[in-house]
């Protein structure tokens, strides 16, 4: 259990990234460091609307400013996933009433913001972005899985906990020039992840969102309410038959190694980066996912090998944990704003 428990250092780390660089905290997320204002704002006006969807909420406030002259603001909170699991759901937010909202304004759009806090008419506060991740408690919702015997075929979550490791540890890869040169024409403004266009392979395992191993008898289905995202494993097969085209999520066999690790190999995938900050790939990628129960089965600690020679001079490896945690995968409902009104 204590593994489970945030320590306040991992928080303050992690909520350093998230105001300071801008860095959301998974590769879910998609906002680049020069959108939006470093220093908060506090507006206050009347909530007229809110629209429950992902990558991230929206809602709109009408202002009156000094003169009587009326303004319409857009705003924007976190995904409905890590919203829920703040215990906040779309009748928290109070539509027709006067409330206070602090964050950073956009410096793209005129009366944009993103949303880090709500602050209601009885002085209640509903954290929407960074403040959110606090207000989890996983060690209350670990799973007794040894009793359930599932195996690794449940839905598993990122810990909180892991979080920071998840973000930091794709800050220092072992990158040759090229990927230098490569990641460094990258368009923080003007890339897939603004697009709201689905990632693929390894990007899509390292979410927040929670996902879910299905067992299919010669295949291993894997997946996620992030981008309703779905994988196919393939159990029975030793080598990529021919003729199989490149794709976002590539090829994948899979085998076990005695009764609790899960071996999975993936190939032929032609997505280009690792994370939403361009980190480059080519389509000679070769991705080794090892995965290993707990012995009580409430975790799943993952390794994730990356073999690409053009763009790692040697092989990136990157570690984390998923717990049981009763989450359950639901549909995404995917509606990008557009970021250009």
């Amino acid at each position: 259990m204590s593994k489970l428990k945030t320590s306040a250092q991992s928080i303050s780390a992690f909520l350093l990234i998230l105001l300071l660089i801008g860095i959301p905290g998974v590769p879910q997320a998609h906002h680049s460091p020069t959108m939006y204002q470093r220093t908060t704002t506090e507006l206050e006006g009347e909530l007229f609307e809110v629209k429950w969807r992902n990558p991230h909420i929206t809602f709109r406030m009408l202002l009156v400013d000094a003169t009587g002259e009326e303004f319409i603001w857009d705003l924007e909170g976190h995904s409905i996933f890590n919203l829920q699991r703040a215990g906040i759901t779309r009748e928290s937010l109070p539509v027709g009433e006067r409330v206070r909202v602090i964050g950073r304004k956009s410096n793209i759009n005129d009366h944009s913001m993103l949303a880090d806090k709500m602050i209601l008419q009885d002085g209640s506060e509903l954290e929407l972005w960074s403040g959110a991740f606090s207000q989890f408690n996983d060690a209350e919702n670990l799973q007794d899985a040894e009793s359930d015997n599932l195996g690794v075929f449940r839905v598993w979550t990122l810990a909180q906990d892991d979080v920071l490791r998840a973000v930091t540890q794709t800050n220092d890869l072992p990158l040759t020039e090229g990927a230098i040169s490569i990641k460094a024409s990258w368009n923080g403004l003007d890339n897939y992840s603004m697009r709201c266009e689905a990632p693929g392979m390894p990007a899509m395992m390292l979410t927040q969102n929670p996902m879910e191993f299905v067992n299919d008898g010669q295949t291993i289905r894997l997946r996620t309410d992030y981008y309703d995202l779905v994988r196919t494993i393939h159990m029975e097969q030793s080598e990529v038959p021919p003729d199989i085209p490149y794709s976002h999520l590539g090829y994948s066999i899979g085998h076990w190694e005695g009764d609790n690790v899960l071996v999975i190999k993936t190939t032929q995938i032609n997505w280009p980066y690792l994370d939403n900050r361009g980190t480059p790939l080519s389509d000679t990628i070769e991705v080794v996912e090892r995965l290993s129960l707990s012995e009580d089965q409430s975790r799943l600690d993952f390794q994730i090998t990356l073999t690409d020679p053009s763009m790692f001079y040697e092989p990136a490896v990157l570690r984390g944990q998923w717990f049981a945690l009763g989450d359950t995968i639901g549909r995404y409902q995917l509606d990008c704003p557009d970021y250009d009104d």
